[in-house]
């Protein structure tokens, strides 16, 4: 009998050890092994990073030159495709995608490693893509310029879809309502097309004529701001499907800005709009349950402008190629504070005299602001707790230096990661 009991002890210890009989038989100190299965996974959180893009024409590729924001170095470049355009950024910020107009092609890598590995969207012949957007996970959009449609990009990071936009040609830019809503479609030609996020297809078209250029979306998906670059001014669509808010997808208000917008940001502090274009910057007023959308200040400036705000909700900041400085506004009665010249005639090689800032951004804890150069062809790094240019790159001749884009290379585009 001891003998027999002995044995049916040992072999429900080894039963118990394999995981083979209920776990009501076994001792109560033993856990079932969970065995953990795969699972499609996002991309990482994005790293604090501002991610310049340069150029060398259509025939050699491109590349996004990476720099650590709190330590103002260059900390990677990656080559992208022929002829990019710009760099937008996925749902969070995870990916960065810059569209390859000359390569018929997308480039795209995470943004929270330390060092990416670029993989390659292949798009239509004659696409000539133009500009990225998304706000939901799992997918990204692509303005298929060259032939009238919106493509469709999935985690594969393939395209799944061309939407033809019928009735809105020549497509440059696009938003998608916050938690991924519908897709505006900004068309040169004329007009705004809406497409669906779950089937992809086109809902409406938006008469709006006069060659808009950029739009985006108030963070409650009520609106859509359009730079509209014919009429000199900024458009206001109804995007939302609350019918007591307003009609939706229709444009429910014109403004009139100081000259031909190309660009349009909703600052999200402030609840105002920052558009921007050749020889001005304005500031629209759409705080409000229900905003009466008008323009409170015009900015002055001499040449092509980009215009930012800081996340902290203190200051605004115009680039002005044509004065070639970088001023400083108070966010809240948009006082002038500072003029920053990029040019400084005592320091040749530290600033040259052919600065000309191109595109302007700030960091999400509102420390730096960054402008792409063309001319000098480098990066500008202005710290805003005393509003003077950063120097980071190489001693030349006693001078400190900017940070620079790959030999050869024209910069093009700044965007600074969330």
């Amino acid at each position: 009998m001891t003998g027999s009991f002995g044995r049916t002890l040992l072999k429900r210890a080894v039963l118990c050890t394999l995981g083979v009989v209920l776990m009501a038989g076994c001792s109560q100190n033993l856990r079932q092994i969970a065995i953990a299965l795969p699972s499609q996974t996002g991309d990482p959180a994005p790293l604090d990073r501002a991610l310049f893009l340069s150029a060398a024409g259509a025939s050699l590729p491109g590349a996004v030159t990476m720099v650590d924001v709190p330590g103002d170095t260059n900390v990677g470049v990656e080559t992208v495709g022929l002829d990019p355009l710009m760099i937008g950024l996925t749902f969070g910020g995870g990916r960065a995608v810059v569209p390859n107009a000359a390569s018929n092609s997308a480039s795209s890598f995470q943004t929270g490693v330390a060092f990416g590995t670029i993989a390659t969207t292949t798009l239509p012949p004659g696409s000539a893509a133009s500009f990225v957007a998304s706000s939901q996970s799992g997918k990204f959009y692509i303005a298929l310029t060259g032939l009238n449609e919106l493509g469709v990009v999935d985690f594969s990071l393939s395209v799944i879809k061309e939407v033809p936009l019928t009735g809105c040609s020549s497509p440059v830019a696009l938003s998608q309502v916050p938690n991924g809503g519908n897709i505006y479609v900004a068309c040169s030609g004329g007009n705004v097309a809406v497409v669906s996020p779950n089937d992809n297809v086109l809902l409406t078209t938006i008469t709006d004529a006069g060659s808009p250029q950029w739009i985006d979306a108030s963070p409650d998906g009520k609106y859509m701001f359009v730079a509209n670059q014919g009429t000199n001014q900024v458009d206001v669509i109804c995007s939302t499907t609350d019918v007591t808010v307003c009609a939706g997808n229709t444009v429910i208000q014109s403004t009139t800005v100081a000259g031909a917008p190309n660009f349009v940001k909703y600052d999200t502090h402030t609840q105002h709009v920052l558009v921007a274009g050749a020889g001005f910057a304005s500031v629209i007023d759409a705080s409000g349950t229900a905003p009466t959308f008008a323009d409170i200040k015009d900015l002055p400036a001499t040449g092509q402008t980009w215009i930012t705000a800081l996340r902290d909700g203190s200051r605004i900041y115009v680039s002005d190629a044509g004065a070639q400085t970088v001023t400083s506004y108070n966010a809240s009665n948009y006082g002038a504070l500072k003029t920053i010249s990029l040019n400084d005639p005592l320091h040749p090689i530290s600033a040259p005299a052919t600065t000309r800032p191109i595109m302007i951004d700030s960091d999400k804890n509102s420390s730096k602001v960054y402008t792409v150069n063309t001319g000098s062809n480098d990066f500008t790094i202005i710290n805003t707790l005393t509003d003077t240019e950063v120097f980071p790159g190489p001693i030349v001749s006693g001078q400190p230096t900017r940070l620079t884009p790959p030999a050869g290379q024209i910069p093009k585009w700044v965007v600074v990661l969330p």
